[in-house]
């Protein structure tokens, strides 16, 4: 019963976000085809559609073999869920971060942030986008391992020994956290000239942001050590959630 409702859920929700990914990477590379603008505007112009059209299209990679390894399980990919998070906790952290329910989340918490952020410097713009790019598709190469072999790390429903790593037990989940800091930095700055009290706010809801995928972090883990004996061991052999040697 779990199970089914996990993929009524996910479902349609992914297939929903494979075509607004598609048509997003499709309507920045088109932009960027057509621009008509002065050199240094047609620049950044450039950089921005860029930037939006690559972003758009990993997740368009990732949806799509998300959509069908995760809703088509066949013994030959290793893809079969194998167990579902029971625990209220363990869905209501997950679904917090998911359509309908994020708008909630973001009406409670705020939302400081830039999907394509933008800064003077243009250094600074070129590295912090480049850094945003190589963090996401790190967190989806992590998560595309553990999709296609049976582990479900963005629903409230895990299971196998992928995915995992040497250095922490959550690599998805800190490049999440990573890409998030950097695409707050411009609204976070912007608060911060309104008033200290402003900025203050802002950094508090980036941070409250990451608390639920710390949250999510140790509700899965739980799940996983009352289902699968071997996450004991590698949650024993490796130390740290998501920090080394720190967290």
């Amino acid at each position: 019963m779990l199970t089914t409702l996990l993929k009524s859920f996910f479902g349609p929700l992914m297939v929903i976000a494979l075509m607004a990914f598609l048509m997003g990477a499709i309507a920045n590379g088109i932009a960027i085809m057509h621009a008509r603008m002065p050199a240094r505007g047609s620049r950044r112009f450039s950089t921005r559609t860029a930037t939006g059209s690559c972003l758009q299209f990993i997740l368009f990679v990732d949806v799509l073999v998300f959509t069908a390894g995760y809703l088509i399980e066949l013994p030959r990919l290793r893809n079969e869920i194998r167990s579902v998070d029971p625990t209220l906790l363990g869905w209501a952290v997950a679904l917090a971060c998911y359509p309908p329910f994020n708008k909630l989340t973001g009406a409670i918490l705020g939302s400081p942030f830039s999907e394509f952020p933008q800064f003077d410097s243009a250094f600074a713009h070129a590295a912090l986008n480049g850094l945003l790019l190589a963090a996401t598709r790190r967190l989806l190469m992590g998560v595309h391992r553990a999709r296609l072999q049976g582990q479900q790390p963005d629903a409230p429903g895990k299971s196998s020994r992928a995915g995992r790593t040497r250095l922490v037990r959550h690599p998805a989940y800190v490049c999440k956290s990573i890409s998030w800091w950097i695409a707050s930095i411009p609204l976070v700055s912007l608060a911060f000239v309104e008033s200290t009290w402003s900025g203050v706010l802002a950094v508090a809801s980036v941070a409250a942001w990451a608390l639920i995928y710390v949250l999510r972090a140790l509700t899965e883990e739980d799940h996983l050590k009352r289902v699968d004996g071997e996450y004991v061991a590698y949650a024993a052999k490796v130390r740290y959630r998501f920090i080394p040697g720190l967290v």
